[in-house]
């Protein structure tokens, strides 16, 4: 589980570091969840946005079955 693996074991930016799906009419959305006592949501936001634009390519590589 590379986001994990990344932000909660490399980076350490929170207790709680959790990905998912979410699917709403008929749209498929990808969240990230840090909860974190020592750094700030902006923080955050940007270690997160820099976890998945390195991660982008392997994103963008899966098939459509994947997400299911």
């Amino acid at each position: 589980e590379p986001c994990y693996d990344v932000l909660r074991t490399k980076q350490q930016l929170g207790y709680i570091v959790w990905r998912g799906l979410e699917i709403s009419c008929g749209v498929v959305g990808y969240y990230v969840q840090v909860v974190s006592g020592n750094y700030s949501a902006g923080h955050l936001h940007a270690r997160i946005n820099a976890f998945l634009h390195a991660h982008l390519a392997a994103l963008e590589a899966m098939p459509p079955g994947a997400f299911r």
